[in-house]
């Protein structure tokens, strides 16, 4: 879970974009987001400006060359598709990962029903931060379709309502 929760969060890296002529860059958010989560994520879309504006637009801000070489990486199409291997590697090590230790797959998924359902705070963070990382994808993809031109109403509706896969077709689809 751990594993995905934090490649749900790094995908946001694709949005990297979004912090050209915010008051704050959003690459430390971002780094901090890989460590932590949502405590970094929230502040930086608390302090972010609607950015509704075309991405070509210049805004006159100095970007530092740390910010533009991060923005380039992950903005190819190569940087979803990295995140949803590390998806599928982390359900499927998850399924069948040690399994002397860990038992089958149905020992494995009542384990999980148990920690969510028990009083686990590790669990409960993981699912909040499940829930919001769902509704920050659709504020997000809003404005990169404003900010972008993007008029494929399709995928941003998949972007927006479905939760990580939706962002991955998003990324490779704008």
């Amino acid at each position: 879970l751990f594993n995905i929760v934090v490649a749900w969060g790094l995908l946001f890296a694709g949005f990297l974009s979004d912090g050209r002529g915010q008051r704050v860059p959003m690459l430390p958010f971002m780094v901090g987001t890989a460590f932590l989560t949502n405590v970094f994520l929230l502040p930086y879309l608390f302090l972010r400006q609607h950015n509704p504006g075309n991405l070509a637009e210049e805004t006159g801000k100095e970007v530092s060359e740390l910010e533009v070489q991060a923005t380039a990486f992950c903005e190819k199409k190569a940087w979803p598709l990295a995140m949803l291997v590390v998806f599928l590697a982390s359900v499927a090590w998850g399924c069948f990962g040690r399994g002397e230790e860990y038992g089958d797959i149905a020992t494995r998924f009542s384990a999980v029903v148990q920690m969510a359902t028990s009083s686990d705070r590790l669990a409960h963070s993981f699912l909040c931060d499940s829930i919001l990382f769902s509704l920050f994808q659709g504020v997000l993809i809003g404005d990169d379709m404003k900010r972008r031109n993007f008029t494929d109403e399709f995928a941003g509706n998949i972007g927006r309502f479905l939760p990580y896969f939706g962002l991955i077709y998003y990324q490779l689809v704008r």
